[in-house]
């Protein structure tokens, strides 16, 4: 096991409580909030639980991101050692009417991510997809193997009606300090309960769904690598904002190249933007200090602006027809091409 680290947990834990009163309430204005929908059967829909846990659904599967709902405060987070909370996630599953789910994508192993994806897993069915760091995570809970899949970037998996494809992707910058970046492996010795710094990165990656011939791409953390996208389409873009504007306009107008421009996006809906220590039965607040969404979604907007792509937030919970947001018709499908390189899909390797 690596050293303790808890002394920085705690500095930056004190350091964060003593400027939470910087954050403000969230409010969608002026790019609005995308209403609720009743779709029929067959018919793609999107939720939305806070960070980057989405749902999307065609009423015959499911696939979910991360599955992060216990979302411990911060006095408990830097005591004590975490675990998932149990009834948060029953509560928050039944809220968003989730039933059973054919995956849970996980693309990264930081807490905020990766701590519940197992607990969701087995409560629904799923099979977990992520990096060896959310394999030791997930195996230390006892998933099952069988219900598991290794991924390195490039893979392409089937769940129920989704095509997912899995994108090597980078971490947002490291924040300032004093807040460590754990940016390594989780341990291989690694046990739940753990502490927060032991959720290292593990390494990041997005994900490509294809439903129908339509595509969303969920890439959560805020950076790129030049040329990840290139042939790429995605018709809906769930984009993370978080710690942008701290990366100065050049690095924010890269990005939006990247990501947005290079896939011919219609529509961006802002992720990992909330406080993550807020219950999901709280109203949604941006983190604060080092964050700033008003300044993060300034510079969305402007990019969005001079691209004509649409950019909205989601509601909590409430089920939403992301293509019609996007104006397109569900009957207007891509020919997509091939991936050029398919790893074969493997469980954890223990």
């Amino acid at each position: 096991m690596r050293p303790y680290r808890g002394w920085k947990v705690a500095l930056v834990g004190a350091l964060l409580m003593a400027l939470a009163g910087c954050a403000g309430y969230y409010d969608p204005q002026p790019s609005g909030e995308l209403p609720p929908t009743t779709l029929p059967d067959n018919r793609l829909t999107a939720r939305f639980f806070g960070v980057s846990t989405i749902l999307l659904s065609d009423g015959r599967s499911a696939i979910m991101t991360d599955g992060f709902f216990s979302r411990p405060d911060f006095i408990k987070g830097i005591t004590q050692p975490l675990q998932p909370d149990a009834g948060a996630i029953r509560w928050a599953l039944g809220q968003g009417e989730v039933g059973g789910l054919e995956a849970v994508l996980v693309p990264h192993s930081h807490f905020d991510h990766a701590l519940d994806s197992a607990t969701v897993a087995t409560a629904t069915g799923a099979t977990v997809v992520g990096s060896i760091s959310t394999c030791r995570i997930v195996r230390a809970e006892n998933l099952p193997q069988d219900r598991t899949r290794l991924v390195e970037g490039g893979e392409q998996f089937q769940f129920g009606s989704f095509k997912v494809g899995v994108f090597k992707a980078k971490h947002t910058p490291a924040p300032p300090f004093p807040i460590p970046a754990l940016d390594d492996d989780v341990d291989p010795g690694f046990t739940v309960p753990a502490r927060i710094f032991e959720y290292e990165q593990g390494g990041t990656y997005s994900f490509l769904v294809e439903h129908d011939g339509r595509t969303v791409l969920i890439h959560s953390s805020t950076n790129y690598v030049d040329g990840l996208y290139d042939g790429v389409r995605a018709d809906v873009v769930f984009l993370g904002v978080a710690l942008l504007a701290r990366q100065g306009p050049a690095f924010a107008a890269d990005y939006w190249e990247q990501v947005v421009k290079k896939t011919g996006a219609k529509l961006v809906i802002p992720v990992h933007w909330d406080d993550y220590t807020r219950p999901l039965d709280q109203r949604l607040k941006w983190f604060g200090w080092p964050d700033d969404l008003p300044a993060d979604m300034a510079i969305v907007r402007d990019l969005a602006d001079r691209s004509g792509v649409r950019v909205a937030f989601m509601p909590l919970f409430k089920p939403v027809d992301i293509l019609a947001a996007a104006g397109i018709d569900p009957a207007d499908r891509h020919t997509l091409p091939p991936p050029t390189v398919v790893r074969q899909p493997a469980t954890c390797p223990f």
